[in-house]
């Protein structure tokens, strides 16, 4: 269940006369399996949605949430996830945990989740697919459900439609030359190109490498790439700033279909993401650029 969907069903229950308790990550130090600003949510039966991070914290910490719902209270708990640690909870990751606990009930519990929504949907950063095609389609509904503000453009009204892309924040059908005066791209935006001819892909790509897009992926062959590369070295485009596009875009997991190019693509995009986050995991350990 995605979060927009847990809030949903979250503020159902709620309206119906249930009571819970939102379980968040409020600090961590050391090795834990999240990080801060993870959540879930509890009812009195126990675990509605969400994660905390799997395992004996995620256990124990349902099980004090269900505790302080009893009560219908808040409140905040330390989890130590180290073996030898006199508190420890079994865990051996090595790390340790605070947790927040906030009973939610009636109007004031609804307006709670809704400003969490508003908070996480501006945390989540904007990916432009161009292309509406088979990948697209795929790749739209897997980064929507990772966390990305997904927004389409194709030339094809057919293909460009709410109803094609429902998880879309934004869908436009408009002529590719006509981006540069339609979109503004942030510096934290991700963009793929994946329209239907190498001719537009060249004209989407020479936009994005005038923008300060974070990430820019070009689905394709390597031979198309070196093609692309050469037209856009033409271009005046430095070959540093060419080589930063993932091109061909995803992670090289021999990929076929339509559904397995989306993950190879969500996987390398989570790479990207996790290291603008500065995630520890990607800090303290080796990762391995696919491209």
């Amino acid at each position: 269940m995605d979060t927009a969907a847990l809030i949903d069903q979250s503020i159902r229950l709620l309206e119906n006369g249930e009571v819970l308790e939102l379980v968040k990550i409020v600090s961590s130090a050391g090795s834990t399996p999240r990080g801060s600003d993870a959540f879930m949510i509890v009812g009195k039966s126990g675990p509605v949605g969400g994660t905390v991070g799997g395992g004996a914290v995620e256990r124990r910490s349902a099980e004090d949430a269900v505790s302080f719902l009893l009560r219908k209270e808040d409140g905040k708990k330390s989890y130590s996830l180290t073996r030898s640690a006199k508190k420890s909870i079994g865990m051996i990751c090595g790390g340790d945990v605070e947790i927040s606990f906030r009973c939610l009930s009636g109007k004031d519990g609804t307006e709670a989740l809704r400003k969490l929504e508003r908070k996480l949907r501006m945390q989540r950063p904007a990916v432009w697919i161009f292309g509406g095609g088979h990948v697209s389609y795929c790749t739209a509904s897997e980064l929507a459900r990772i966390g990305f503000d997904v927004r389409v453009y194709d030339d094809r009204k057919e293909l460009a439609s709410r109803e094609r892309f429902p998880e879309a924040s934004e869908v436009i059908a408009a002529p590719y030359d006509e981006i540069g005066k339609r979109l503004k791209i942030g510096a934290g935006d991700y963009i793929l190109i994946m329209t239907e001819g190498h001719e537009h892909d060249y004209e989407v790509q020479k936009f994005a490498l005038g923008t300060e897009a974070v990430y820019i992926g070009v689905i394709g062959s390597h031979a198309k790439a070196a093609e692309l590369s050469s037209r856009l070295s033409e271009d005046g485009f430095s070959a540093e700033k060419i080589a930063s596009c993932h091109a061909p875009v995803g992670i090289q997991i021999g990929a076929e279909t339509p559904e397995e190019i989306a993950v190879s693509i969500a996987a390398e995009m989570i790479l990207v993401r996790a290291r603008q986050e500065k995630r520890r995991k990607v800090l303290e350990h080796k990762v391995i650029d696919y491209r």
